[in-house]
């Protein structure tokens, strides 16, 4: 019979646990979007990095000014990263084979 209590007991303090912290876990509407609002603007600044790499390879330059004149916020993160996204579908030159040294050279 003790058993029985004791085991009720400690039933219902984990579910009572397991409430409270599902009650804590939600954040309410303005964290949420804080949190959100923070996602977008580090990634529009990997965006931007991304761009000035590209640059720096000699590729983009039109992106990457559209994207310097940017400052990364919430509202033009979805700018900049479409700039990124078009940079990288953007064809580049395939750079030469690299020559086999098993391969017999050419006669």
């Amino acid at each position: 019979m003790i058993r029985i209590v004791l085991a009720t007991i400690a039933g219902l303090a984990l579910t009572g646990l397991a409430v409270a912290q599902s009650k804590k876990a939600s954040p309410t509407p303005e964290e949420a979007k804080a949190k959100v609002d923070a996602n977008k603007v580090a990634i529009c600044k990997d965006a931007k990095k991304y761009l000035a790499d590209e640059k720096a390879k000699g590729f983009c330059l039109e992106d990457y000014k559209e994207a310097a004149k940017l400052t990364c916020t919430p509202q033009t993160s979805k700018q900049v990263t479409q700039l990124a996204k078009r940079c990288n579908k953007a064809s580049r030159p395939k750079p030469p084979p690299t020559p086999d040294p098993a391969a017999p050279a050419p006669k």
